[in-house]
């Protein structure tokens, strides 16, 4: 395509008005918006679910900063996922879980919204986060091994088994391992109250078990890697 014919299309999208359209669309519609989308405004998509029959607007991320500023963040965190995660479907169609991944929905320094995807059988070795966490599951599913530290090593301290509609909260000192032990794809929403790319955390490899600097740049490109075919 030339860079001419790109501007064309583009032209195109934003003079054409099909907005009497909408109140023919018969579809289920969720209507999600970036919270730092620069071209579309809020009001863009408030129009959209107010002139489509029955449509919802998402304010996902909106709940979760209101709710970050709160007094008790991580008890208003969990039951903002809480509710997302009763409607998994509707999730899933918003964010579908089609490959492993991990998606920047929103980072800040005091908030850190992702979507993140295991393939079938994807495993992620003991690490922390040093910030608290909220994961809530929508599709597949995620076992998460706790442990806790013991002579500069780890100790198991128990697990929980996450499906969807399922939300865990992590304390700022949690250590976990994960595993997506289905055959689907396992679509989660964690939300961290920091900035979980900035943070100085760590790993472990083992057992036996050894502690050293959490490599973010090696975990996306082993979740980039689970999409090739083997």
């Amino acid at each position: 395509m030339s860079p001419a014919t790109a501007r064309q299309m583009v032209e195109s999208c934003c003079t054409v008005d099909v907005r009497h359209l909408l109140p023919a669309v018969t579809t289920p519609t969720l209507v999600v918006r970036r919270v730092d989308e620069t071209w579309l405004s809020v009001e863009h998509g408030q129009y959209l679910a107010a002139h489509i029959p029955d449509a919802r607007y998402a304010t996902f991320i909106d709940d979760c900063r209101a709710a970050r500023a709160g007094a008790e963040p991580r008890r208003a965190i969990k039951e903002v996922l809480r509710r997302a995660m009763s409607q998994p479907e509707e999730i899933a169609a918003a964010l579908p879980p089609t490959r492993a991944e991990i998606a920047r929905l929103h980072v800040s320094p005091e908030l850190t919204i992702l979507k993140v995807v295991w393939a079938p059988g994807m495993h992620s070795g003991p690490h922390d986060h040093r910030m608290w966490a909220c994961i809530g599951i929508y599709t597949g599913g995620e076992d998460n091994s706790l442990f806790r530290r013991a002579d500069r090593s780890l100790v198991s301290s128990g697990g929980r088994s996450l499906r969807p509609r399922d939300v865990l909260l992590l304390g700022d000192d949690a250590i976990h391992a994960v595993t997506n032990p289905t055959v689907d794809f396992a679509g989660a929403i964690h939300v961290y109250g920091g900035d979980f790319f900035a943070a100085q955390r760590s790993e472990w490899t083992g057992p036996p078990y050894v502690e050293q600097p959490y490599d973010v740049d090696r975990v996306l490109a082993y979740f980039e890697a689970a999409n090739r075919p083997n």
